[in-house]
């Protein structure tokens, strides 16, 4: 199952399937990070940002609607939202590389969010992107801290 794509990961996490947070963690933690970095005044406020990124993909994983493939361009844009101020600088200099290989939806989506501080769902519309609605099902409980991780720590 680990190698489901993003869609299946945010329908499983939906359901309450910890280990597909677990997965879409292993998947985009490290991008995330960097582009947090570049967008937190301080090392501890970027990962407070991705901390929080992962915790509303959880929180919200029924909600979520991707524009694109890739989970990364909806994490970035929660970061983004969350981030306080500007910084000088490209705030995409530490993912440009990870970028790489995405797609040009989801670049576009990554700079429209990142860049230009526009909501994912602002962005998806601007760039005429239909978001695709997850599964309807519904897990137990709402999220804790302890889902970010594979380990609880």
């Amino acid at each position: 199952m680990d190698g489901d794509d993003d869609r299946t990961l945010v329908e499983r996490m939906a359901r309450g399937d910890r280990s597909a947070l677990a997965t879409a963690f292993d998947r985009h933690a490290a991008a995330l990070t960097r582009g947090a970095w570049a967008l937190a005044a301080t090392p501890d406020a970027a990962r407070a940002l991705v901390q929080d990124a992962f915790l509303q993909l959880w929180d919200r994983a029924a909600d979520v609607r991707l524009a694109s493939a890739s989970l990364l361009p909806w994490l970035l844009a929660v970061c983004a939202g969350r981030a306080s101020g500007a910084l000088p600088g490209d705030p995409l200099r530490f993912v440009r590389a990870d970028l790489a290989d995405a797609s040009s939806d989801d670049r576009a989506l990554c700079e429209r969010c990142v860049v230009h501080r526009r909501s994912y769902a602002q962005a998806a519309d601007e760039l005429g992107l239909l978001t695709s609605a997850p599964g309807r099902a519904t897990r137990p409980g709402r999220g804790s801290r302890e889902a970010v991780t594979r380990d609880g720590l």
